[in-house]
């Protein structure tokens, strides 16, 4: 009986909800305050991007690994910070790798031709048509 007690009890404890506007004003602050101490964090709090996940996290979109070291050094002192001020107990702020895509140089005029090809076909049949040569 007393098990269930408890039980309902722990069901029935609410989180408060994160405050979105209150949450980028909060951050804003923080990556302030940290500036001095460590630029780089600075840097990514306020030029990546944060996406709102609606269920009391957010997750900051990062471009390099060592991004995600910079990030992960401070994550939980963010958490911390940020469950103080805005009063969500639950809060999780998450973090993605997003990476580059590397584009395909092309340095041998075959290379060259065969992408713009690619795009425009018709140079194919002009190819075919004046017996260009391409390899040079």
């Amino acid at each position: 009986m007393e098990v269930e007690k408890q039980k309902r009890e722990s069901e029935s404890i609410k989180f408060a909800p994160l405050d979105w506007n209150l949450f980028t004003e909060k951050l804003n602050l923080f990556a302030q305050n940290i500036g001095q101490e460590d630029a780089n964090l600075h840097f990514l709090l306020t030029n990546c991007e944060i996406i709102n996940n609606n269920d009391n996290s957010a997750t900051i979109v990062l471009k390099s690994p060592l991004q995600e070291k910079w990030f992960k050094n401070y994550q939980l002192k963010i958490v911390e910070y940020i469950k103080n001020e805005t009063s969500c107990s639950n809060f999780r702020f998450l973090h993605t790798l997003e990476q580059e895509k590397v584009k395909e140089k092309l340095y041998r005029p075959l290379d060259k031709f065969n992408f713009l090809a690619q795009k425009n076909p018709e140079i194919l049949e002009l190819r075919k048509k004046f017996e260009l040569d391409i390899d040079f």
